[in-house]
């Protein structure tokens, strides 16, 4: 880590730790499950069945909790996405 120039803006380097398999929020609002990662660039399953090639730095990891906030129609998305891929 340290700071990066571009475009004559400085900004601090931070180290993103998504992997495939988990659950993301997009900067608005948007939640999806990570299908693939390389380098900056994340493809996102998003609720609406439409993947997208999403820049990490737009995405928060989130915590998986049955009975949370996250309407149930995602979760069951997330379940059977997570056992199709053999995560549970």
């Amino acid at each position: 880590p340290g700071v990066r120039k571009e475009r004559g803006k400085s900004w601090k380097m931070t180290e993103f730790v998504i992997k495939s398999g988990d659950l993301v929020r997009r900067s608005d609002g948007s939640l999806g499950v990570t299908v693939s990662v390389s380098g900056l660039e994340v493809e996102v399953l998003f609720g609406d069945g439409l993947r997208e090639i999403v820049d990490v730095r737009e995405l928060e990891v989130i915590a998986f909790k049955p009975g949370s906030e996250i309407p149930a129609n995602f979760v069951e998305m997330v379940e059977a996405y997570k056992r199709g891929r053999g995560f549970g």
